[in-house]
């Protein structure tokens, strides 16, 4: 298990599991999340505007 925010680290995990607020929000591929999520989306890309708190 690894956390990160790194899409290159995201990209090569078999599964990513994103979380808000400690919770299970989306489960996936990285690039499936950056698809489906807009939350996901936005902190990759560390888009301040958009992730979800």
């Amino acid at each position: 298990m690894v956390a990160s925010t790194s899409p290159l680290v995201l990209d090569r995990a078999d599964t990513v599991v994103f979380l808000v607020d400690g919770k299970v929000a989306a489960t996936g591929a990285h690039r499936d999340l950056l698809d489906t999520e807009p939350g996901y989306r936005a902190l990759v890309a560390r888009d301040d505007e958009e992730v979800v708190r």
